[in-house]
């Protein structure tokens, strides 16, 4: 507020408009007001002090399992797996120069 005060001084001393002084003191005093709502609001939430949510009772419970239709199946893996370099050692088979 000492920062609200300070600068409606200033204004009138520099003889600006009343209207633009009334639109800016209205315009920091709802910010401040914001400000103050907003961090009592957040710590009453984080101190639990806050009133529960209301549930929204008609909304469908979430289904537990997807649907059979809806899943996708992924193939069973390999008996056995082929070697990464299976294909790619054979150009490092001794060879004659």
């Amino acid at each position: 507020m000492g920062g609200l005060i300070g600068l409606i001084a200033i204004l009138v001393g520099n003889r600006v408009d009343p209207e633009l002084i009334a639109i800016l003191t209205i315009l920091f005093a709802a910010t401040a007001f914001g400000i103050c709502f907003m961090m009592t609001r957040q710590i009453s939430r984080l101190t639990g002090t806050a009133l529960p949510a209301k549930e929204n009772t008609k909304q469908k419970p979430a289904p537990e399992q997807l649907n059979t239709p809806t899943t996708g199946q992924i193939e069973a893996p390999p008996a056995t797996f082929r070697s990464v370099t299976e294909n790619t050692t054979r150009t490092l088979d001794k060879t004659k120069v």
